[in-house]
């Protein structure tokens, strides 16, 4: 109740909204209303050492596409000196729970009940318990056999190793491409996140949208909704998207020469945007509705940190998580009747 739905000014001003991107609509929605406008969005993506595939014999062109591909590249990568300790690792992980949600989107699994929260009924529970022991298993199969590492929950921690040719293969959010790029002596390429089958999916949007509140008179909101429309125009878009990372919400900011031009300097940005464009209406790809999602995010990312300590097994690491996460949500449920 606290904000007027972006839907209500659309109607009323005749808005096509046939310009924006329709995956990014789609996260907005709720029950087929548009809720709020998106406006910096990205999503998660892989990007890799083309010059450390070259020098394995692998193809700089074919990132891995499903877990056992991306273990058995992560394995060729890893390099050791002539002491035995790892010079590179084939890959890292960022403790970060937003990666969880990608994996099991992209194999059309739901994170929590009702629907993922999108029907408007409130979730009261998470639905991963049979589909988290595989990614757990995978990403644990790779650090056992230190192939993989984590620098902790520090983005720029995995990012610098990166750079500096410690870690061949990470995921990361689409908006951190060009930084990347700009810091690293190698070729970086870019593919998409990986899954169990292999088959992609689609990827759950991150960044974040722009939203009216219904605390201020009519005037005030309808002034809100033309900055609103200027902000996703093509042009602010284009001049937003280039100098910051972030893909363009606008479809037609990909037709200003600027763009182009950009896309040009820097095409391993075209795969965030072929991630979008393929994403398969679901669910799943829709991303998880909570209201307390920051609290049991922290848990799956303590799940995930337990798990790279390698000392308590995946059954009793998967039962913590959903009991733990159950928990905050069954609470948030009684607050907020």
């Amino acid at each position: 109740g606290a904000i007027t739905p972006i839907e209500k000014f659309i109607k009323e001003d005749n808005f096509n909204v046939n310009n924006l991107e329709d995956a990014l609509l789609n996260y907005y929605r709720i029950g087929g209303e548009l809720y709020s406008m998106p406006f910096n969005s990205s999503t998660a993506i892989l990007i890799y050492n083309k010059d450390a595939f070259k020098e394995v014999g692998l193809d700089p062109n074919s990132p891995p596409r499903n877990y056992s591909e991306y273990a058995e590249y992560s394995k060729k990568l890893t390099k050791k000196n002539s002491n035995g300790s790892i010079e590179r690792y084939g890959s890292a992980m960022i403790m970060y729970g937003w990666f969880i949600e990608q994996f099991l989107a992209n194999d059309n699994k739901l994170y929590v009940n009702k629907e993922n929260g999108r029907m408007g009924e409130t979730p009261t529970e998470v639905t991963y318990e049979k589909d988290l022991p595989q990614i757990l298993e995978w990403l644990r199969g790779m650090y056992k056999e230190d192939s993989a590492t984590s620098y902790g929950r520090e983005w720029d921690s995995t990012r610098t190793a990166f750079a500096s040719g410690k870690v061949a293969m990470y995921l990361d959010s689409s908006a951190g491409i060009k930084g990347i790029i700009n810091n690293s002596n190698f070729e970086v390429g870019t593919g998409f996140i990986p899954n169990a089958s292999g088959e992609f999916n689609g990827s759950v949007v991150g960044g974040a949208s722009l939203w009216i509140t219904n605390s201020s008179d009519n005037d005030i909101q309808k002034a809100a909704w033309d900055f609103v429309k200027y902000a996703t125009s093509k042009d602010v878009q284009t001049y937003w998207s280039i100098n910051t990372g972030y893909y363009p919400v606008n479809k037609g900011s990909y037709e200003t020469s600027e763009m182009k031009e950009n896309m040009e300097k820097y095409p391993q940005f075209k795969t965030a945007v072929a991630e979008i464009k393929e994403t398969k209406p679901s669910f799943a790809t829709q991303g998880a509705i909570l209201g307390v999602f920051p609290e049991v995010r922290e848990k799956m990312v303590e799940a995930m940190e337990v798990n790279y300590e390698g000392k308590t097994s995946i059954d009793k690491i998967v039962e913590k998580v959903v009991i733990d996460s159950d928990k905050i949500i069954q609470r948030y449920n009684r607050i907020n009747k």
